[in-house]
């Protein structure tokens, strides 16, 4: 599966809202949902944002230690 450089940083941003994603990257919100629903198309098996993370963690797209946290 290709996935680009911009799906993979929003692979380990997953943990925030699509508006703080959009916030750390400078992008706007629908340029974000975009990028989710990419992903979720490709994989196929994940139906929610969470699947999605664990999918990529199990396929060893992202680790575990790449995942962004929310900045209090």
């Amino acid at each position: 599966m290709h996935i680009t450089k911009r799906e993979r940083e929003i692979l380990t941003l997953l943990t925030l809202s699509n508006q703080k994603i959009a916030d750390r990257l400078g992008v706007s919100l629908n340029t974000v949902r975009r990028h989710v629903h990419n992903l979720l198309s490709k994989f196929g098996n994940a139906e929610t944002r969470i699947n999605l993370l664990i999918t990529a963690l199990k396929t060893n797209i992202i680790k575990l230690d790449e995942i962004k946290e929310n900045e209090q």
